[in-house]
């Protein structure tokens, strides 16, 4: 799966979670995430959704500047599945 792929994946599961479409332009960086208006709720439902579509779970120790921004999310998640 190329990092493309996951990324689209995200950005779909994204929009379920949200349950609008995403804006045309996203904010990117740490915090971005947040910056969407996610509610800690829909963030959990957010990372369940990855573990659930990527059949993943998330370690304790993954750093908060990979889990605040889909551009963290997308590396990560590649890595892990070229794994």
């Amino acid at each position: 799966m190329t990092e493309a792929d996951v990324k689209a994946r995200l950005l779909s599961l994204l929009a379920e979670v949200l349950q609008e479409p995403l804006p045309a332009e996203l904010p990117s960086g740490p915090g971005s995430l947040r910056a969407l208006g996610l509610t800690s709720v829909q963030l959990l439902r957010f990372f369940v959704a990855i573990e659930d579509e990527f059949q993943l779970a998330w370690d304790d120790d993954v750093d908060e500047a990979v889990t605040s921004s889909i551009e963290g999310i997308t590396a990560h998640l590649t890595s892990a599945v070229r794994r």
